[in-house]
C-alpha cells in the first residue's frame, strides 16, 4: 500500500492476474466497487431525505448536530465513492495474494463496526452526540486523504501492490488505519454499552493484526520498506523516531 522506485518492482515476479481472467476481474475489481458504490449509494440517499427535513428544532445544539450530521453522511458517501474507484483501477498484487485468514480479517476490520449502527443509543447529551460526530468527520477525512493517496496500490488484505511514502503516508505508516480508528471512536460513542464496546475492541484487535500482516508482506516484497518503517511512525504522527547517529567520517546522502 505505498511506492517505491521501478527498479525496485522489476525484480519481482509478475502476478499471476498480469493475464486475469474476466472471473478474476469481477471478484477484484467490479463486485467490491459495486459494493461500496450501493453503500455510498444508499447512505445518501437517507442523507438527502434528512436535509430536506432540516434541524429537529431552532436551537443551537440541534443545528450543530444537523450540520454534523450532514457533514460526515457527504463525507461517508464521498469515501465510499473513492474506495470503489480503487477497487477499479488497483493493479495486480507483485507477489502472492492474500490468503483466507488475512483476508477474514481485513473484512472484520472494514464492516465489524457497521454492527454498532443497529444498537439503541445510549445518551442524548448534545455534547456527547456533538464531539461523536465530529469524531466520524474528521475520522473520515482523514481516511479520505490516506486512501486518495494509495490510488493504484489499494487493497484490503495485505498484499504487495506497492509502497507509498507520500501524502499521509509520509507522516505515518498507517493513516488508514488511524482515520478508520477516529470515526470507529465517534461512532462508538452514542451506542456506548457492554456489547458496542466488545464489538470496537475486535475492531482495534483487526486493525492491529492488518498492520502486521501488511508489514510484513511490504517488508518481504520490498527490503526498502524496512528504511521506511524504521523512520516512520506506525499510527501518530508524534514523537517521531530518531534517526540513527551518523558514523563519523560519513556523508549521509539522499539516494
Amino acid at each position: 500500500m505505498h511506492r517505491i522506485p521501478l527498479s525496485a518492482l522489476s525484480r519481482l515476479p509478475r502476478g499471476r492476474t498480469q493475464n486475469a481472467s474476466p472471473a478474476r476481474i469481477l471478484a477484484d475489481h467490479a463486485l467490491p466497487a459495486l459494493l461500496f458504490s450501493t453503500l455510498g449509494m444508499v447512505g445518501i440517499s437517507g442523507t438527502l431525505t434528512a436535509a430536506g427535513q432540516g434541524p429537529a428544532d431552532p436551537s443551537v445544539p440541534a443545528g450543530l448536530a444537523y450540520l454534523l450530521d450532514l457533514t460526515h453522511s457527504i463525507l461517508t458517501f464521498l469515501f465510499c465513492g473513492l474506495i470503489a474507484a480503487l477497487f477499479l483501477m488497483r493493479r495486480a498484487p507483485r507477489a502472492s495474494r492474500a490468503r483466507p485468514p488475512a483476508m477474514a480479517v481485513a473484512l472484520a476490520g472494514t464492516f465489524v463496526m457497521s454492527a454498532t449502527a443497529t444498537q439503541p443509543n445510549t445518551t442524548q447529551d448534545w455534547r456527547v452526540l456533538a464531539l461523536a460526530d465530529s469524531l466520524l468527520t474528521g475520522g473520515l477525512a482523514v481516511s479520505i486523504y490516506a486512501a486518495a493517496g494509495l490510488r493504484r496500490c489499494f487493497g484490503l488484505a495485505a498484499e504487495a501492490r506497492g509502497v507509498v511514502t507520500s501524502g499521509a503516508y509520509r507522516l505515518v505508516r498507517h493513516p488508514l488505519y488511524l482515520g478508520e480508528l477516529v470515526a470507529a471512536l465517534g461512532a462508538l460513542l452514542p451506542v456506548l454499552a457492554p456489547l458496542p464496546a466488545l464489538i470496537f475492541g475486535v475492531f482495534c484487535l483487526c486493525q492491529v493484526m492488518r498492520a502486521m500482516l501488511e508489514e510484513r508482506t511490504l517488508a518481504a516484497a520490498f527490503p526498502e520498506y524496512n528504511g521506511y518503517r524504521r523512520r516512520t511512525p506506525a499510527l501518530l504522527p508524534w514523537p517521531r523516531p530518531k534517526s540513527p547517529p551518523a558514523r563519523p567520517g560519513v556523508t549521509p546522502v539522499a539516494r
